[in-house]
């Protein structure tokens, strides 16, 4: 009698296969495992006795490589490799944007202050009088408003980023369920 259990149990990739032949002159390959089982042929759907552990090493050997074991290619499984990558792809973005955006940040307090303590004194005494008469703050130069513009857009694009890797990552987390519970599904 064929148990379910002896058809749809390959041999493991690791241990010895051997050919056991069929009626159908087809050959099947069995292992040690399913040494005194019964196992059905894929060709014709017949039974086939396997023999027990002793003569099974009368048969030939099978020298093929093993086929690893083998699921197949989805739509879960396809929308796990896009999400992966994705978020993968997004990250990278991110990290990049972050080193460019620091690159480009705006000059600091402490910069503006070095400048300053670097001209002679009798300038920036009169440049500060004048600043005071006339009620003005010092805008930022052409260089600085730049940079700020710059390190916005960075910014901005590194927000986008994240949220595509949060996609990615949602994308790959949904699909791995799905792949999940195919197997689950499919286990008898």
């Amino acid at each position: 009698m064929v148990k379910e259990s002896d058809c749809e149990k390959p041999a493991a990739p690791s241990m010895t296969r051997y050919l056991l032949p069929c009626s159908c002159s087809r050959r099947i390959a069995v292992g040690a495992s399913q040494a005194g089982g019964s196992v059905r042929c894929p060709a014709c759907g017949g039974e086939v006795a396997v023999p027990r552990l002793g003569q099974l090493a009368t048969l030939d050997r099978d020298h093929a490589e093993p086929d690893a074991v083998s699921r197949p290619w989805d739509a879960a499984r396809a929308w796990l490799l896009v999400g992966v990558v994705v978020a993968c792809g997004a990250v990278l973005v991110s990290v990049m944007l972050r080193g460019w955006r620091s690159a480009v940040a705006p000059l600091d307090e402490q910069a503006v202050r070095s400048a300053v303590a670097a001209a002679p004194i009798a300038e920036v005494h009169e440049a500060w009088l004048e600043f005071e008469r006339l009620g003005i703050v010092r805008p930022p130069v052409p260089e600085e408003e730049r940079r700020v513009r710059q390190a916005r857009a960075l910014a901005g694009v590194e927000a986008v980023a994240w949220l595509v890797v949060a996609a990615g990552a949602g994308t790959a987390a949904a699909a791995a369920i799905a792949v999940r519970r195919g197997r689950m599904a499919s286990r008898p």
